[in-house]
């Protein structure tokens, strides 16, 4: 991790998952990438401002085995893993619907350099 922002990365589990903790002073970000990269820990000077979903956790789903994205999603429905998450890209590989109006409203320009 950058030295020079005090960032501190470790692999660890995280509620049964294989987990990244990235720690920076009080702050405590817990990435799950076997649940599609999610944050699903925030911890504030150790205490825990993330819903995590009882019935979800330690569950993983072997995406590069399904040959049908599409329809497993359909498949599988809503889940509420909790947490939050990252936009996966590229967005037609899991839905023919656009994103609802919420993600499309932007209270200013965002622009990701890559």
């Amino acid at each position: 991790m950058a030295k020079g922002m005090g960032l501190v990365g470790r692999p660890g589990d995280y509620e049964g998952w294989d987990a990244w903790w990235i720690e920076q002073g009080p702050l405590t970000l817990i990435l799950v990438p076997q649940v599609g990269g999610r944050i699903m820990g925030i911890q504030w000077h150790g205490y825990q401002l993330a819903f995590v979903n009882p019935e979800c956790q330690g569950h993983v789903l072997d995406v590069a085995a399904v040959a049908d994205v599409r329809e497993c999603k359909r498949r599988l429905g809503f889940r509420l893993w909790g947490g939050d998450k990252t936009w996966l890209a590229p967005q037609d590989r899991w839905t023919p619907v656009k994103p609802s109006p919420s993600l499309r409203t932007r209270l200013s320009p965002i622009s990701i350099r890559t």
